[in-house]
Order: C-alpha cells, then structure tokens, then sequence
C-alpha cells in the first residue's frame, strides 16, 4: 500500500471496483503497473477536526438509533444503530472520501444526511461480503448524485449490511467523483450472481 507522502510524481491514482467495493490504486504512469491501493494520512489539524465533527455527528444522528430507514424506490429496509454512527465517522470511511477528492468537512456534511440520502437513492445490487464473514449474508449497495455546499457535484455511496441475526442496517458512507461501475457481479434476493442493476 502506498500513502500520498511515500509516492513520486511519476504514478496517478485509478478507481478500482471488485464486488462493489470501492478502492483507489497507484498505478506507475510509465509501465502501467499497478503498485497497489493508496491510503490516507490526516494531519493532526485534521484529526482534531474530525473528533470535533464525529461530536456533532452523534448528536446529528442521535436521534436516528434504533430506528429503522427505508429506500423509497425498492422499499428495502436497513436498521438504524450507534454502531451505524461510529462507521459513518470511521477514519476508514472518511480516508475513502478524501482519496475520492473531497475533505473531511465534505463528507459529514454528506454523513450528516444519511436518512434522506438512503430513502431517496438508486438501489445497485446485492453483493456477497468481500470478507467472507460467515455471519453476513450480503452487502447492499446504493448511490444518489448530491450537490455539495460548496457547489460541487458528488455521488454518496451508501453500504447497508445484511447480517443473520440483526437483519439488514446502514453500514457506512462514501463520496464519489464518479458514479459505481455497474460491471460487478451481484447477488439477486436468492442469491444468484447476476449484473449489477443499473442506478
């Protein structure tokens, strides 16, 4: 893996899609190899902005816990938990986003939205866990085009997680430049491989 800090101007960064995951690579412009997944590394001026942004976020969403949201298009439920707080603030979640071209700032204000942005986005598909954790049955993934306020154009990335004993809830957040690649394969309700529905 490589950080901004350890890459030389010689290489850029391509988005790579696999079962719906998002993640971003270094690929060396001369060869074309890919030299693996970038990561970020925040300032500590922008890790005392996050902690401070993860506050208003609990008290944002507060009020949220234990209920449970609903996609308006596919009527697909996801339940609303704390844990679905930590995840959305998660420096994973966040590192994502700025990699993606937007600041920390950028993606709570998204987070902070995350009812209205999930009952009103397109449903993409449902795809297997990528870690192949035996407790979770499939990963949801929707995507909705926002407007930010600073008046740039954005695509909020939603992951709901569907799980044997507590069902389906929101998982975590990522802001896109581009909308998802609908070329991975997915999981229809029976959970055949099928393409991913497009937006």
């Amino acid at each position: 893996m490589y950080s901004e800090t350890n890459i030389t101007s010689h290489c850029h960064l391509e988005d790579f899609w696999s079962n719906g995951h998002h993640s971003r690579h270094w690929i060396d412009d001369s060869t074309g190899n890919d030299l693996g997944e970038a990561y970020y590394i925040p300032s500590h001026k922008e890790y005392l902005q996050r902690i401070e942004l993860r506050k208003q976020l609990q008290v944002k969403l507060q009020s949220l816990i234990n209920t449970k949201l609903t996609n308006k298009k596919n009527l697909i439920d996801a339940n609303f938990t704390s844990r679905t707080i930590g995840k959305l603030g998660s420096d994973k979640a966040i590192n994502k986003s700025v990699l993606n071209g937007f600041s920390t700032q950028e993606h709570f204000e998204v987070a902070f939205q995350i009812k209205q942005l999930y009952e009103e986005s397109d449903f993409i598909g449902r795809f297997l866990d990528d870690r192949n954790d035996p407790n979770v049955i499939a990963m949801y993934r929707f995507q909705i085009p926002i407007t930010l306020i600073s008046g740039k154009k954005a695509f909020a990335y939603i992951s709901t997680k569907e799980v044997k004993i507590h069902g389906n809830r929101t998982y975590t957040i990522e802001l896109l430049s581009n909308p998802y690649q609908k070329n991975s394969p997915c999981l229809n309700q029976q959970g055949q491989a099928t393409a991913a529905l497009r937006a």
